[in-house]
């Protein structure tokens, strides 16, 4: 841990003297026409329907992919809307994900609609310093088949340090920021501030970070590549909680500069904030506070600044003067500058769950009808074996919403639990009513018919999982092994086969499983062969 912490501030050091250093052209700020500030990533999407982008090389800077899959049924819904020309009904927010068989765009998939419907020719994705590196490429391979199911990750090559492949003939790049290839034809260009929470190595103190990047320097640095941009999206992606407030004003100030090239009143502001991040975290918070005292005098309050205001008081253990700088955040933004949710967040992917709980259940006593804090109370009181008290928030969560499919999901998972397999049934085939495309539904329907003695049936709904999701957790497994229990080792050993291609998981117990079927069948040559294997 304290190596880590050594290690940033030697990363913050090198960063405030590469910014002190840098002597900026100012005719190297060009003015963009086409420039569009978004509060949700996906609208990128409906900004290129308007304006009518096809065939164009994107270059999507993000600590996401935003590449999710959309099976083919909604992507029939999606084009069904686009014909009515009400392109924002695509639109799925993250607040409303129940909508998501009306509103099939969401901010994981709408690169993946760009890519179907034509309007990428190739997708160049830049992510942040801190996530690839060559040891990275397994990570990354894990991902993608996650992500797109029909992805040939093999064909991906390394090439120096960037990442190379393509899906459905479309040429796929991954690169850092530094590394962009050069690029002959115009292109687009999509802008995550959540991309900044990692870049410049701080990704292990994630959304407690105080930004120590600029605009100036993040416009630079892409200068260099001389690019001919068409189009700019720029997203806070705030409301899907993936960006904290305090890096709100990151995706502000690139948009001014693309939109009105430079301004010396938001260079000089740019600077002076700057300037004040470099006393804070040189923990001179005294002089910090009195230059931000006297900046904050001459320039609007938005919610990074506050941030850092409230973060400096409570360094000078001035505990009033910090909650009344907490509560005007909490104006700022609505959804998420509300920390006890961000906090709950941060706490949850981290897996720090006891954490987490406590943060959400603050969040949620002012807010009763918020459906994402109640859905995580809930899944996190059932890991905790608390299953009086997550059957009462599903429950809740149902009078909230009568269409929150994941609320049956969590139910019927709860009476899987206590074996009560038929009052399991009847949530999950609530929650298949809701969501059809949920491979989980159907395998946790599978498990119920399979401790119900309903073989046949179990069969069906193995079957239907393989069909939604080739790799999910252990289908082919599972099928493998009940086709054994049925008698048909040929099957079974078809199955098996089949899990080795997408995964290595059991692979010791899949051989002896295939051996053991190899014996049935009378093969002893092939059954001595994997029980060989199975040994090694």
């Amino acid at each position: 841990m304290k190596q880590k912490s050594i290690s940033c501030l030697i990363l913050i050091s090198l960063f405030f003297l590469q910014c002190s250093k840098q002597d900026y052209d100012k005719d190297s700020f060009k003015k963009f026409e086409e420039v569009y500030l978004l509060y949700n990533h996906s609208e990128a999407y409906v900004v290129w329907k308007k304006k009518n982008i096809t065939d164009k090389i994107l270059i999507h800077i993000d600590a996401h992919s935003d590449i999710k899959k959309i099976p083919n049924d909604r992507l029939t819904k999606v084009y069904a809307i686009e014909k009515t020309g009400k392109f924002e009904n695509l639109l799925c927010h993250p607040h409303e994900m129940q909508n998501i068989y009306e509103k099939p765009i969401t901010i994981g998939n709408f690169c993946y609609a760009a890519l179907e419907g034509k309007i990428i020719k190739k997708y160049i994705w830049v992510v942040p310093d801190a996530e690839l590196t060559s040891e990275s490429i397994e990570t990354y391979s894990t991902f993608f088949r996650r992500q797109i199911e029909d992805i040939n990750f093999e064909d991906f090559k390394l090439d120096g340090n960037i990442l190379k492949g393509e899906f459905k003939n479309i040429p796929i790049i991954i690169c850092r920021l530094q590394d962009i290839p050069e690029v002959n034809e115009s292109v687009i260009l999509d802008i995550d501030v959540d991309f900044f929470l990692h870049q410049y190595g701080f990704s292990n103190k994630g959304m407690y970070d105080i930004p120590t990047t600029t605009a100036m320097s993040f416009i630079s640095q892409l200068n260099e590549k001389n690019l001919n941009i068409d189009l700019i999206t720029i997203s806070h992606s705030m409301e899907g909680g993936y960006t904290p407030i305090q890096y709100k004003y990151i995706g502000e100030d690139i948009f001014k500069i693309y939109k009105n090239g430079y301004q010396e009143d938001l260079f000089s502001h740019i600077k002076t904030r700057r300037d004040i991040l470099k006393l804070y975290f040189d923990e001179e918070y005294k002089k910090a506070l009195s230059k931000l005292r006297k900046f904050e005098k001459h320039t609007f309050k938005d919610g990074s600044l506050l941030y850092l205001k409230k973060q400096i008081l409570n360094k000078l253990e001035l505990q009033d003067e910090a909650l009344l700088v907490k509560k005007e955040l909490l104006k700022e933004n609505p959804f998420y500058s509300k920390e006890y949710l961000i906090n709950g967040d941060v706490f949850f992917n981290e897996e720090k769950f006891d954490d987490a709980l406590n943060f959400y259940k603050k969040f949620f006593d002012s807010n009763p009808t918020y459906q994402h804090a109640l859905v995580k109370i809930a899944y996190l009181n059932f890991n905790y074996k608390n299953y009086d008290l997550a059957t009462n928030n599903y429950k809740r969560l149902i009078s909230i919403n009568e269409n929150n499919f994941n609320a049956y999901s969590g139910l019927a998972r709860i009476y899987i639990y206590k074996k009560d397999y038929e009052k399991a049934k009847e949530y999950l085939g609530k929650a298949i009513k809701l969501n059809k495309l949920s491979p989980k539904y159907f395998n946790n329907m599978a498990i119920c018919e399979y401790s119900l003695g309903n073989y046949n049936e179990t069969k069906e709904y193995f079957l239907k999982v393989v069909e939604l999701n080739p790799t999910y957790n252990g289908a082919y497994y599972n099928l493998g092994l009940l086709y054994k229990k049925l008698g048909d080792y040929q099957k079974s050993i078809e199955m098996l086969l089949k899990h080795l291609k997408t995964t290595s998981s059991y692979k010791k117990n899949v051989y002896k499983i295939i051996a053991e079927n190899y014996q049935e069948l009378g093969n002893l040559e092939e059954a001595k062969k994997y029980r060989s294997m199975d040994e090694d």
